[in-house]
């Protein structure tokens, strides 16, 4: 299977998470965005620094997850094959099955 992977999938499964994503071992390609960087090291440093996430970066992060929506729907319209959306965020989940993509992770 082709999945199209944020960073809340990647995350779980580099760090051993619980609650990482059941399909994961089907997943032979992964597509992912230049952001899933930025977002894993974002998150990496939030919690080497134990703080809290405020307003503003739950504001950037609905954001980032527009974008990620974005770049899986114009690889979806770029390739013939199918691909479904992985992610742990339920907010980008909803958006991603209304936008017709097979959701893997909630």
């Amino acid at each position: 299977m082709i999945a199209y992977l944020d960073s809340s999938v990647i995350l779980r499964v580099v760090l051993g998470w619980r609650g990482r994503l059941k399909d994961w071992r089907k997943v032979r390609e992964g597509v992912v965005s230049a952001l899933a960087e930025v977002e894993c090291l974002r998150t990496l440093d939030r919690l080497r620094l134990r703080g809290a996430i405020t307003d503003r970066d739950l504001s950037i992060r609905r954001t980032l997850d527009a974008i990620h929506l974005a770049t899986a729907m114009l690889w979806r319209e770029s390739s013939s094959a199918d691909l479904a959306f992985a992610t742990h965020d339920a907010a980008l989940g909803t958006a991603a099955r209304a936008s017709g993509f097979t959701v893997l992770g909630i």
